[in-house]
């Protein structure tokens, strides 16, 4: 198809003009198909447990985010946003002084646990569409509000990440048991 052959004589030439044999071109073709089905025999048991493990790194997160330089600034905009004065992203826009002004304060979605700890905590602590008294992270104050709020999910497409993964791991250490193990004589 990505080669629009039409005909068993096109597939044949096409074989014959790459210079590969069709058995080869067979095993290039479905590799990844078999290594996903033995990852999936192998490994399905361990899934869900691999999942809970991992869930809070898979979580993500759309937020809006304000960054300012002095507290008095950041509680004054924290009441005009919360009283409804303004909205948010306007106020981002205009006086935050991260890169997040040129997207009116959205960041996201990206894993919760992306950046900076007291960032990941306070977006936890919060539910959608509340916002966050000015808190410090580093030398700013800043101000989040959670847009959305995306957990993780085991589907179809997460298993055959976290199998392929189990078995990369075993391949790593098998790799490594046996380069540990080799004895030059």
């Amino acid at each position: 198809k990505n080669n629009n052959l039409k005909s068993k004589n096109d597939y044949l030439n096409w074989l014959k003009e790459s210079n590969i044999d069709e058995d080869s071109f067979i095993e290039k073709v479905t590799q990844p198909y078999k290594l996903r089905k033995y990852c999936k025999e192998k490994y399905l048991h361990m899934v869900e447990t691999k999942f809970l493990e991992k869930k809070t790194h898979l979580d993500q997160v759309v937020y809006s985010l304000i960054r300012l330089d002095n507290l008095d600034t950041a509680s004054e905009l924290f009441l005009r946003i919360n009283e409804g004065e303004t909205c948010f992203c306007k106020i981002a826009e205009k006086y935050s002084l991260g890169e997040e002004s040129k997207t009116l304060g959205v960041v996201g979605p990206i894993p919760v646990n992306k950046g900076h700890p007291a960032i990941a905590s306070m977006i936890r602590s919060l539910r959608p569409k509340e916002i966050s008294s000015p808190f410090k992270v580093g030398s700013w104050w800043v101000l989040i509000r959670v847009e959305e709020l995306i957990e993780a999910k085991l589907d179809e497409i997460t298993e055959i990440n976290i199998t392929t993964e189990l078995f990369d791991q075993w391949l790593d250490e098998e790799s490594e048991n046996i380069i540990n193990n080799f004895q030059i004589d």
